[in-house]
């Protein structure tokens, strides 16, 4: 009898059916193969397996059940793409609706056990060598791996799930909570930082490489834990559960990645969060909302940061989160940045160098229009015309008119 939701629909699809309705698949041998939806495939590269019910493709990485699947293909949580399936393949999951609680609670030990394991490796001194010596040229001692608790992923593709398995975790479970793909483990010779709900609880991992010679292998330096039944990246922000705890903070400094969080925070600065994107969602601005009425905005300095900000800025102001806009130069991101030109530096930007909307829009309106031709001349300014057509503030519009000419 199956023990949760998971397993009772699991045990009642087909995975090559399930698959075969967004995709087409080419039986050969035991397997099927389509074209992956996950990444630019022109080559049927993603493999289906009855036998073991999972897919994976050999190219993108992506894989797990029938579940993980639908949920990913459909941009949907595991819990909600698990109904749908019982309801499309009229799977009775009436038992389980009395479990939820029982089943989170499983779901949090589950998480914190694996947490435990990759604390366990990076303690290990010998093992964890190379890894700390990434961390310590990226000025993270051991006080800061301490407390962010950050941990190490092997290098063996199932060490995690065996090590699961032998404190009773079940498969189905380990792979719906974004840690095993059905194949192997999600994280593998990486440094995991753990993700944290604002009651500090682990939810997901965040992991990035540190081997130099995995750097040439064209691995992505980043994998962060998909959506899963406790985990959801748009109803989540990095490191609140710290910042929340620094009672005088005048603002909350917003970037884009852990990584900025954590090398600012190894230089002192306490009040970092973190989208882990560009997206801010409604759910974030509203959990931001519950700590801080000021937000200083500092996320990547290229194109695709600064883009992002203006949606950002949107939300913001219409939740009544106070602003300001900090664009760090020459492309870095915050972690570059503070290596670089050091925290003193980063801060007097953030404090005394920021924009407010209208500052941000002229940067933005350069980046799309360079000033190289007089035809770009003429449409920086006719782009920044219409921008101050709606700016309230008139010393505002005279400053940026003085500028423009």
């Amino acid at each position: 009898m199956a023990e949760n939701i998971f397993e009772k629909v699991l045990e009642n699809v087909k995975i090559q059916d399930v698959v075969s309705n967004y995709i087409e698949l080419i039986p050969k041998g035991k397997n099927f193969f389509g074209i992956c939806p996950f990444h630019d495939d022109t080559n049927p590269s993603m493999s289906v397996s009855p036998e073991r019910g999972i897919f994976y493709c050999f190219v993108c990485k992506k894989g797990g059940n029938a579940i993980n699947f639908v949920s990913e293909y459909k941009h949907m949580p595991y819990i909600d793409a698990t109904r749908e399936l019982a309801n499309l393949y009229h799977i009775d999951i009436s038992e389980f609706n009395n479990e939820k609680v029982d089943r989170t609670k499983k779901f949090y030990d589950l998480m914190m056990t694996s947490h435990k394991f990759f604390k366990f490796l990076m303690n290990d001194e010998n093992y964890s060598k190379e890894a700390r010596s990434y961390l310590s040229n990226r000025g993270i001692n051991d006080s800061v791996i301490n407390d962010f608790e950050i941990g190490l992923a092997p290098d063996d593709p199932h060490a995690l799930t065996k090590q699961l398995e032998d404190k009773g975790f079940i498969v189905p479970d380990i792979i719906a909570n974004g840690l095993s793909n059905g194949t192997n483990d999600t994280f593998l010779s990486r440094v995991m930082v753990p993700i944290r709900d604002e009651q500090g609880r682990v939810i997901a991992f965040g992991g990035r490489i540190y081997k130099e010679s995995d750097k040439d292998k064209g691995i992505s330096k980043y994998t962060n834990s998909q959506d899963t039944p406790l985990f959801r990246k748009g109803e989540l922000v990095f490191n609140l559960d710290k910042a929340s705890k620094e009672r005088n903070a005048k603002y909350y400094i917003l970037n884009e990645g852990y990584m900025d969080v954590i090398t600012a925070y190894s230089n002192g600065i306490r009040n970092s969060i973190a989208l882990m994107g560009t997206k801010l969602t409604n759910e974030q601005a509203l959990l931001i909302k519950k700590y801080t009425k000021n937000v200083a905005i500092c996320l990547d300095g290229d194109k695709p940061g600064i883009e992002a900000v203006d949606s950002i800025i949107n939300k913001l102001s219409e939740i009544g989160i106070n602003y300001t806009i900090t664009i760090l130069p020459g492309g870095l991101d915050p972690d570059e940045y503070i290596r670089k030109y050091g925290k003193d530096s980063y801060l007097d930007l953030i404090e005394n160098k920021h924009l407010d909307r209208v500052g941000y829009l002229y940067e933005l309106t350069k980046l799309d229009y360079p000033i190289v031709n007089s035809m770009n001349m003429d449409s920086f300014k006719k782009q920044m015309f219409n921008h101050l057509k709606l700016e309230r503030s008139r010393s505002s519009i005279e400053v940026y008119l003085n500028k423009i000419a």
